[in-house]
């Protein structure tokens, strides 16, 4: 994390991200932490999206698996979007913990977005990290969303 980046937490499961210049904490039921930036540039309709991440955590089984969660993200990826392409997704490290890292686009109504997600196993939970931008903010937004995956703090679960 830069030091012009500053930080968000989760008092409650300890979960942190970097949160970039410009850029807000916003309220996601379901997400103990999501962060936005400025909306882009209108498509023809008028819609307009801002680039997002979100952050989850939840209980990990004792016997959980990163290669086996990681396969199970990219799956749920391609999935729920429709014409998904997946673009990389390879090992990941946050910290001392394994994780994996998905790189897709997929059409979302008017817009093509990028979404890249992070799933980390540590503390005995699995923590998803999910930023997604327009393709065409990426060239600006693309960084920011690097900075703020960059301060990602693996959270834990009370069971």
């Amino acid at each position: 994390m830069t030091s012009t980046t500053a930080e968000v937490r989760d008092e409650v499961t300890g979960l942190a991200l970097g949160l970039p210049p410009g850029w807000e904490r916003v309220e996601a039921p379901g997400f103990p932490i999501a962060i936005a930036g400025p909306a882009g540039q209108a498509a023809a309709d008028g819609t307009t999206f801002r680039p997002n991440v979100t952050v989850t955590v939840a209980p990990a089984d004792a016997a959980a698996d990163i290669r086996t969660l990681g396969t199970e993200a990219l799956a749920a990826a391609t999935a729920v979007a429709d014409g998904a392409h997946v673009l990389a997704y390879d090992l990941w490290a946050v910290g001392d913990a394994e994780g994996r890292r998905l790189v897709a686009v997929h059409q979302q109504g008017p817009i093509p977005l990028t979404v890249t997600q992070v799933v980390v196993l540590a503390h005995g939970a699995v923590t998803t990290a999910t930023a997604t931008c327009g393709v065409a903010q990426l060239p600006e937004a693309g960084p920011l969303l690097d900075q703020a995956l960059a301060g990602l703090v693996p959270g834990t679960v009370n069971r």
